[in-house]
This record gives C-alpha cells, structure tokens and sequence, in this order.
C-alpha cells in the first residue's frame, strides 16, 4: 500500500527553495547596507570634510601667528642692538665728563 501524506509538501523539498532563499538573504543584506551607509558612513564623511576644512583655517591662522612672531622678533633683536648701542654712547659721554669733572676740580 502506497502512503498517503496529507498536507502541504515540504519546504526543502522544492528545487526553487534554496534560490529563493539566497535572493532574500541578498535583498535583506542589501537593505542593511544602504542603511549602514545613509545613517553611518555618510554622517562620518561629512564629520570628516567639516574637520579638514577647520584644520586648514587652524593651520592657516598658526601660519599667520608664526609669521607674526617672526616680525615681533625681528624688531626685538633691532631694538637690542639699538639699545646696546644707545648703552655704549651713554658710558663713552659718561667717560668723558668724568674726565671733564676730573681735570674742572683738580684745576681749582
């Protein structure tokens, strides 16, 4: 006697099953993709551009800054030797009229 099965037949037992099934996984693991993409990725490279153009206005305004030291500091090295200089004459009139006093006070 032949057995008879009742209800529908099994899953596995189609040959479309399995394709079926690799093109759901596929459609969900491209679903999950663009997801990943639009909510993470996408947010990350904007982050990232926003921060590159602000590290190129830091660098920027630490290049301005840096140049502006350099001048300050070309001036205070004019300033020394000027000064320096300005000392050199005040000890050489300083020399001078102490001789001046010397030879005025001696004299009377």
């Amino acid at each position: 006697m032949e057995t008879i099965t009742i209800g529908p037949p099994s899953v596995f037992t189609r040959p479309d099953y399995y394709a079926s099934m690799f093109g759901l996984l596929v459609t969900v693991l491209g679903i999950v993709g663009v997801g990943i993409r639009h909510f993470i990725v996408n947010p990350l490279n904007s982050q990232a551009e926003n921060t590159g153009e602000k590290l190129e206005k830091i660098d920027s305004e630490v290049t301005k800054v840096s140049d502006e030291v350099k001048s300050i500091r070309i001036a205070m090295e004019s300033i020394n030797s000027s000064a320096k200089s300005a000392h050199h004459r005040i000890d050489s009139v300083e020399h001078r009229v102490t001789r001046i006093e010397d030879v005025f006070f001696k004299n009377q």
